[in-house]
C-alpha cells in the first residue's frame, strides 16, 4: 500500500536516477527524525545525524531494503546480492544523506508541511481507498505499524517527505528550456550521416602493402627483442595439446542377442592374448582381424588424438597407457576395441624459433599499416580526398548507409565502436569532408571521410523535439538539484552538523 504513495510520486523518483544512479527511495520513512535544534552526540546506532535529525540503522536498513527490492526486480535472473551488496550500501548511505539535508534545507527556507496538510494528501490519495473508495484505514494502520513502527512516525516522516516534494518543486521551477534549445537537441539527435572509411590492419592490409619474406626477416633481425616480448605476453597461444598416437582392433557386434555379445567377447580375450602374451605383432593381428576397414590396411592406425576427439572411455584408456601398452577390452557404440599407444607428446609450447617468423610477420604488417596510415593523412593533409588518396594507394574503400549519434560509438562497417570517429563524421562537412586524423579502433587504423550529412524529415524532428525538451529538463533538474545538495552537506559539514558514521554499516 505504501508503495503506491512512492509511485504517485514518480516524477520525483525521476530526477534522481540520473544524478544518483539508481531509484531514489522518496517516501525513505526516517521514523524518529525530528525537525529543528541544537546538536547531540551520536550514539552507536545512528548512521547520520544532521542537528536533531537522526538516521538509526534500521532506518538505514529499510531505505537499502527497499532498493534492494527495487534492483531484484529489475535486474531479474542476473542480480546477484553478493556481488551488489556494496553498491547497496554506498547508495542506500547517500540516500539517507540526501534526505536529511534536502529536509534540513527546506525547513531552513521557511518550507512548512504541517500534520493537516499530511492527513490531507493521505485522504486524497486514490492509491489508499479499497473498491467502494473509502479510506482503507485497517491496511493503513497494519502497513504503517509493520514498517514504522507507530502511525505517529509514519506520520512525521510523511511531514519531511512533503517538505522536500516543495524544496523540489522550487528549485526545478527555475528551469527552463527555450524552443531553440530543444530543436538544436532533437536535430542534434536524430540528424544521419555517412561516411566512407579505410580500415587498415594486420589482418586487413592488402595483400599488395604486406610485407614480403625478406622484410619480414629484416623487421625480425632489427626487432627481436620486441618479437620475443610478443612470444612472451601470448601465453596460451602457441600452447600444444598432449596427444596420443593410438592404433586399435573393432570387432563389430554381430547380432543382438546375449549369446552373440559373449561369443564377441571371446573372440576379442583371444584376439588380445595372441599381442600381450603371444608377442604377435599388433598392426600386423589388426590388418588380419579388425572390422573397421577405415583403419585395417594401415594396421589400425588412428594417428594422433588430443582429449575430446573420441568417446570418453576409449580416451581415458588411451591417456592412461604408456607408449607400447595394450589395452583390455573396452566396449564401444559400434563393438569392442583394443587400444594401443604407439607414441604421445604432453602438453607443451611451441619453441619461439618456430614462430618468430610469424610473429615477425604479424610486427611488420602493423608497422606497414601505419607507414600506409600516415601516407594516407598527409595526402589529405596537402589537399586530397581520402577517396582519391586511397584511390592512388590501391585501397579498397568501404562506405557506411546513414546513421544517427549513438553514445557506444557504433557506426555499421567498422569492427568495433569509436565515439571518436563518430563525433568526427558528425563534425566534417562536404566542404571538407576528409579527416586527416589516423584513428586507433581496435587493433585497426581508420581514416574517414564524409560522403552526406542528411536533416530529419520535418514529421521526425518535430515528434523529436518535446521527447528532447523533457530530457533536457530532466538533466537540468537533475544538475541544480544534485547541486543544491552537494553545496549544503558540504556546508553542514563545514559547521560540523552533520556527522555520517558509515562505520556502523560496514560492522553491520
Amino acid at each position: 500500500m505504501l508503495d503506491r504513495i512512492r509511485k504517485g510520486q514518480r516524477w520525483l523518483t525521476a530526477i534522481f536516477v540520473f544524478s544518483i544512479g539508481l531509484v531514489f527511495v522518496f517516501f525513505l520513512g526516517l521514523g524518529g527524525s525530528t525537525p529543528g535544534g541544537g546538536q547531540r552526540a551520536a550514539t552507536g546506532e545512528e548512521v547520520v545525524i544532521l542537528d536533531d535529525a537522526r538516521i538509526r540503522m534500521n532506518d538505514y536498513l529499510r531505505v537499502r531494503r527497499q532498493q534492494e527490492d527495487r534492483l531484484r526486480q529489475s535486474l531479474g535472473d542476473q542480480f546477484d546480492a553478493d556481488a551488489m551488496s556494496s553498491f547497496l550500501d554506498a547508495q542506500a548511505l547517500q540516500s539517507v544523506i540526501n534526505q536529511v539535508v534536502l529536509s534540513q534545507s527546506a525547513m531552513e527556507l521557511g518550507l512548512v508541511a504541517g500534520p493537516d496538510e499530511v492527513k490531507d494528501f493521505l485522504r486524497n490519495d486514490p492509491g489508499l481507498r479499497d473498491e467502494d473508495g473509502r479510506f482503507a484505514q485497517d491496511e493503513f494502520d497494519a502497513q504503517v505499524k509493520w514498517e514504522w513502527g507507530s502511525q505517529a512516525a509514519f506520520l512525521e516522516a510523511m511531514q519531511r517527505d512533503l517538505l522536500q516534494q516543495k524544496l523540489f518543486e522550487l528549485l526545478i521551477s527555475q528551469v527552463e528550456i527555450s524552443e531553440a534549445e530543444a530543436f538544436r537537441a532533437a536535430r542534434f539527435r536524430t540528424e544521419e550521416a555517412r561516411i566512407a572509411f579505410v580500415a587498415l590492419g594486420e589482418a586487413t592490409l592488402p595483400d599488395s602493402k604486406k610485407p614480403g619474406e625478406a622484410e619480414v626477416q629484416q623487421y625480425l633481425d632489427a626487432n627481436r627483442d620486441t618479437v620475443q616480448a610478443r612470444y612472451d605476453e601470448a601465453i596460451g597461444r602457441f600452447a600444444t595439446a598432449e596427444t596420443r598416437s593410438v592404433s586399435h582392433i573393432l570387432l563389430k557386434n554381430e547380432g543382438g542377442t546375449a549369446e552373440d555379445a559373449a561369443k564377441n567377447r571371446e573372440r576379442a580375450e583371444a584376439i588380445r592374448a595372441r599381442i600381450v602374451e603371444g608377442g604377435e605383432d599388433f598392426a600386423a593381428v589388426a590388418s588380419e582381424v579388425s572390422d573397421d576397414t577405415a583403419t585395417k590396411e594401415s594396421g589400425g592406425s588412428l594417428g594422433e588424438i588430443s582429449r575430446g576427439d573420441t568417446a570418453p572411455n576409449l580416451e581415458a584408456a588411451a591417456f592412461a597407457l604408456e607408449v607400447g601398452g595394450v589395452s583390455e577390452i573396452i566396449e564401444g557404440i559400434e563393438g569392442l576395441h583394443i587400444l594401443k599407444v604407439d607414441g604421445k607428446t604432453e602438453a607443451g609450447r611451441k619453441p619461439f624459433d618456430e614462430v618468430a617468423l610469424e610473429l615477425a610477420a604479424e610486427g611488420a604488417a602493423v608497422e606497414a599499416a601505419r607507414e600506409v596510415a600516415d601516407a594516407l593523412s598527409k595526402a589529405i593533409q596537402s589537399g586530397q580526398s581520402l577517396e582519391d588518396a586511397a584511390r592512388e594507394a590501391d585501397l579498397t574503400l568501404e562506405r557506411t548507409g546513414f546513421f544517427t549519434r549513438r553514445r557506444d560509438g557504433f557506426i555499421p562497417g567498422l569492427s568495433r565502436p569509436s565515439v571518436d570517429v563518430l563525433a568526427t563524421a558528425f563534425t566534417l562537412s562536404t566542404e571538407a569532408p576528409s579527416s586527416s586524423k589516423v584513428f586507433e579502433v581496435g587493433d585497426e587504423l581508420v581514416l574517414v571521410q564524409l560522403i552526406d550529412r542528411q536533416d530529419p524529415d520535418p514529421a521526425t524532428l518535430a515528434s523529436a523535439v518535446e521527447s528532447a525538451r523533457e530530457n533536457l529538463e530532466l538533466q537540468q533538474q537533475n544538475t541544480l538539484i544534485q547541486a543544491w545538495i552537494d553545496s549544503r552537506k558540504e556546508l553542514y559539514e563545514s559547521e560540523q552538523r552533520l556527522q555520517i558514521n558509515s562505520a556502523v554499516i560496514a560492522g553491520s
